[in-house]
């Protein structure tokens, strides 16, 4: 958008300021001076400035005087935003919203009002402007320490060391590079699992990615897919009476034992009790 380099004084006014302004410019009616100095931290004589080269890389920039007066771009300007549809931009402006709010980037804050200005217009935005879905990924504030380094981490190119906790209870240090995992294989055990009635929304709520079969008789069926059998037992016995593994005799078995040696510690605790 902008081809040249503009320069105030010594040092070169940011590119980002002057596309920050246009977006704000597209995604509002008018805009004072007096909001935009304030927005950037700048002078209002930085801001007419900037105005003018707005205005010299030809996008078409209105002045208005008075106490109502302010910036906008010309009527009948528009650039094009036919690459994606609403759906797109609004798919998009969710996904940022709820890495935002997992984040707290102030440079997400950014690229939402810059991408927000581009997205193309819908005659029923005003009335249907509530209706559309917001995600929440709101972290604990330690989860939230951890993921800023794990973040700046990956902006660096550096490796990440860390102490990992494995499901046995094995304790190792550990350094990984800062890259896509491949995902965990989940072809490894299988097992036919039934549901009693009374956990329905939990069995639909943890096995989104297997069907889940509602029975006559108010059970619930379920072919579930495990990436190990300790991950299988794990998830099996988090929900006690109300399971039965119906197949396959592998897993049946495992379970049995698990079970066994769970009913084992007790017995030994209580005989040393009397």
């Amino acid at each position: 958008m902008f081809g040249v380099e503009f320069r105030k004084g010594e040092h070169a006014v940011k590119l980002d300021r002057l596309l920050a302004i246009t977006m704000a410019l597209l995604n509002q009616t008018r805009v004072s001076a007096t909001d935009l100095a304030n927005r950037f931290e700048v002078s209002l004589r930085t801001i007419y400035r900037d105005m003018e080269s707005i205005n010299q890389a030809g996008i078409p920039i209105v002045s208005y005087p008075g106490a109502d007066g302010g910036y906008d771009i010309m009527s009948g300007y528009r650039i094009d935003k036919q690459l994606l549809s609403l759906d797109d931009f609004t798919s998009i402006i969710t996904a940022l919203r709820g890495i935002q709010s997992a984040t707290e980037s102030p440079d997400i804050e950014s690229l939402l009002e810059r991408f927000g200005a581009l997205r193309p217009p819908n005659p029923s935005q005003a009335v249907h402007d509530h209706g559309s879905v917001d995600l929440d990924f709101k972290l604990t504030p330690n989860d939230r320490e951890k993921f800023t380094v794990l973040q700046n981490a990956i902006k660096s190119l550096r490796l990440v060391r860390f102490h990992y906790l494995d499901g046995q209870g094995n304790d190792s240090e550990r350094k990984v590079e800062q890259q896509f995992m491949s995902r965990a294989d989940f072809s490894k055990i299988q097992a036919k699992l039934t549901f009693d009635a009374q956990v329905r929304t939990r069995v639909h709520d943890e096995f989104g990615y297997d069907p889940v079969i509602s029975n006559k008789d108010g059970t619930l069926s379920v072919t579930a897919h495990f990436s190990s059998m300790e991950k299988a037992l794990q998830k099996i016995l988090s929900y006690g009476r109300h399971v039965q593994v119906q197949d396959p005799p592998a897993v049946v078995a495992e379970l049995l034992r698990e079970i066994a040696a769970m009913a084992g510690r007790y017995s030994k605790e209580n005989s040393e009790a009397q």
